[in-house]
């Protein structure tokens, strides 16, 4: 009997160092995936079923200006440009009643100086291991730059099919010869 006793106080020792490794194991991954979320410079988030803010990583203050922690439990539509924020609306109640599973969109977002910035998103569902809603996670990506890029790119192509249009409308217009025979007649006329 006392080796039993001895038997089982050595296995219950053995599983007390087995569940402090996996513990000392998980905070290490844990502390790895939280550096990685952190440093990275697109915004990793998350948003709850009722449309707030539950997740941030510390790209979100870069791009934004807004802390992480003056943010969570926000309205995420509040940081969304007026001209945009029904399209995000509706494409998030299409993502929570789960008509669609995932998507993608490019939306302004405002900073702290009301200043819009580009943003590309891409949102999926997030369920609990029942199937239950528990919101949205995703990423956002600042497209800024790229899309004042392509402004100018527009602007400088509208530009040049300006130019084309008016280069064929004064070729087809002008007839080469009978403008030379208009001067030829008109510098004859006058002579004596």
């Amino acid at each position: 009997t006392v080796l039993q006793e001895l038997g089982s106080v050595a296995n219950g020792i053995a599983l007390c160092i087995q569940r402090k490794q996996a513990e000392h194991a998980l905070d290490a991954s844990e502390n790895r995936y939280r550096s990685v979320v952190a440093s990275i410079k697109e915004v990793v988030f998350q948003i709850s079923e009722f449309g707030y803010w539950a997740f941030l990583n510390p790209a979100w203050t870069e791009i934004t200006g807004f802390e992480v922690a003056d943010s969570l439990g926000k309205s995420f539509l509040d940081y969304f440009h007026l001209d945009d924020r029904s399209r995000v609306r509706a494409l998030f109640v299409k993502l929570v009643n789960g008509d669609v599973e995932h998507c993608s969109f490019e939306a302004r977002l405002l900073t702290r100086q009301s200043e819009p910035r580009w943003a590309e998103l891409y949102l999926r569902l997030s369920r609990d291991e029942t199937g239950l809603v528990l919101g949205t996670s995703g990423s956002l990506t600042d497209i800024t730059e790229r899309k004042q890029a392509e402004a100018v790119l527009h602007r400088y192509t509208e530009r040049l099919a300006a130019i084309n249009r008016l280069d064929r409308i004064i070729s087809s217009s002008i007839d080469i010869g009978q403008v030379y025979d208009n001067f030829v007649a008109e510098m004859q006329s006058l002579l004596p």
